[in-house]
């Protein structure tokens, strides 16, 4: 009987090495393995999970397209990423997808990612800066962050997921706290949007949110308090796809010059279960419908 050499070789040597497992994931702990954040990215691979002792990391950080968990030990109250000068604090623009988490951290002083001449004067993102991908970031709490588009986060052509995040004093000219352009369908879960401006700029609106160029946000469980800006004080959906809003509260938000205090909807949009309370405007106080379809169920409003 024929018998193949290379058959029984083959057969014998798995036999010896035994069942073949997949690579192990890392733990990356810094500082002490790595003493920058970055650095730590750098060494990582798919699937690592990079672990952050309390304090505060100063340099902005890129996730290089990574699949990998960064995460705080004990949460964004005592651990904070701080930009680079003239940078974005966080760049995620390599199609990265949910698997890349970001979770736990203070993400404070960027001023936005610059574009080359001749528009170098336009800044994108000073949190964040999201295109093209779509991670997931928990329990992040954005502060003192700028940029002309995009104060807190510029999420762009991306279904990225914020969940249980704050967006606290950030400013732009436009969308003072996110920036929503291009497509996509990012998700905002029982986020807070707190003191956010938008102004100095001929589109001088979205105070929290801006949304534009078929973006379909959703946006559940979300509170927006104080924000302003002369056009849509809390959100303002400038042409976007299906935004849709549920049960999220809306309070003491702004529109200086223009129309929707709370909410500016030139696109369809759908609101449930909101409550609306002392927003102001000078036209439509907690909602200004300028171009639907607009649909509003379930809500309260409250002088």
């Amino acid at each position: 009987m024929a018998v193949k050499i290379g058959t029984i070789l083959l057969c014998g040597l798995a036999a010896a090495l035994g069942p073949i497992s997949p690579s192990r994931a890392d733990t990356i702990l810094v500082p002490e393995g790595f003493s920058s954040i970055q650095e730590a990215i750098d060494a990582a691979s798919d699937g690592d999970e990079i672990v952050v002792a309390p304090g505060e990391y100063v340099g902005s950080i890129n996730t290089l397209g990574k699949a990998i968990h960064l995460r705080s030990t004990g949460g964004a109250d005592v651990t904070a990423i701080s930009a680079d000068p003239e940078s974005a604090v966080v760049t995620i623009r390599d199609g990265e997808g949910p698997d890349t988490i970001i979770e736990g951290f203070g993400i404070t002083g960027g001023t936005g990612r610059h574009v080359p001449p001749p528009n170098e004067e336009f800044t994108f993102g000073g949190g964040f800066n999201i295109y093209r991908a779509s991670p997931t970031i928990i329990d992040c709490h954005l502060s003192d962050n700028t940029a002309i588009f995009g104060g807190g986060a510029y999420v762009r052509d991306s279904d990225a997921t914020f969940i249980e995040c704050s967006f606290t004093g950030m400013i732009a000219a436009t969308g003072g706290g996110m920036f929503i352009r291009s497509g996509g369908s990012p998700t905002l879960i029982n986020c807070m949007f707190r003191g956010n401006g938008a102004g100095g700029n001929e589109m001088d609106a979205g105070g929290g949110i801006f949304i534009e160029r078929s973006s379909a946000p959703t946006i559940v469980g979300c509170t927006f308090i104080d924000n302003g800006s002369d056009c849509g004080g809390g959100i303002a959906n400038f042409g976007g796809g299906d935004l849709i809003v549920v049960g999220c509260h809306f309070e003491g938000n702004v529109a200086y010059e223009d129309a929707g205090g709370a909410i500016y909807a030139f696109g369809s949009s759908l609101i449930h279960d909101c409550v609306f309370r002392s927003n102001s405007a000078f036209a439509g106080g907690a909602i200004a419908a300028v171009v639907g379809p607009i649909e509003v169920a379930n809500c309260l409003f409250d002088a």
